[in-house]
């Protein structure tokens, strides 16, 4: 499984509950253990503290349950159904399960690359986002979707002024 977010962990869950003598290798490009991004704008909040997050995505212990945090998949060759890792190691599979997520949208505005522009989808967002506190009292922020608002209210509960406009409005 190739994913360690709420999906990957979640297949892993259920293969497991099926077929517990089943070997299973859960790949994840984080170096943490999986946990629950839906509630990351707590965390930037100060309302929560990490292992509230590490609490709700909890993968089975199983010694036939090999878990690669922090190793991101380079390759998936189909015809010798393998995966080569960052570091170089292949892995055979039987069955190859891709549960990616997703990527937060960054328009192509001038500016959008400066230093101080962040994105706000993973746990290591969050921690930038966390520690700009020391340095900004305002933040701006791009888009209006339910991450977007989260940072937003999460922000704004610490003490930030948040200005906000979505994307595509006029």
């Amino acid at each position: 499984v190739v994913g360690n977010g709420p999906v990957g962990v979640r297949v892993v869950q259920e293969l497991h509950r099926r077929a517990p003598a089943r070997p299973i290798v859960l790949y994840g490009a984080e170096p943490l253990e999986p946990y629950n991004r839906v509630r990351l704008s707590s965390f930037l909040a100060g309302e929560l503290k990490l292992e509230a997050l590490l609490r709700d995505l909890v993968v089975p212990s199983s010694a036939l349950i090999e878990c690669r945090y922090g190793c991101t998949v380079r390759e998936i060759d189909r015809e010798s159904r393998r995966v080569i890792d960052e570091t170089g190691q292949s892995q055979t599979f039987s069955t190859l399960v891709l549960a990616l997520g997703s990527a937060p949208y960054v328009p192509d505005i001038p500016g959008i690359s400066v230093s101080g522009v962040y994105t706000f989808r993973d746990f290591s967002d969050a921690q930038r986002l966390y520690a700009r506190r020391v340095r900004s009292r305002c933040t701006v922020v791009l888009g209006g979707g339910l991450l977007g608002l989260e940072a937003a209210a999460g922000l704004q509960r610490q003490g930030m002024f948040v200005a906000g406009q979505g994307v595509g409005r006029s």
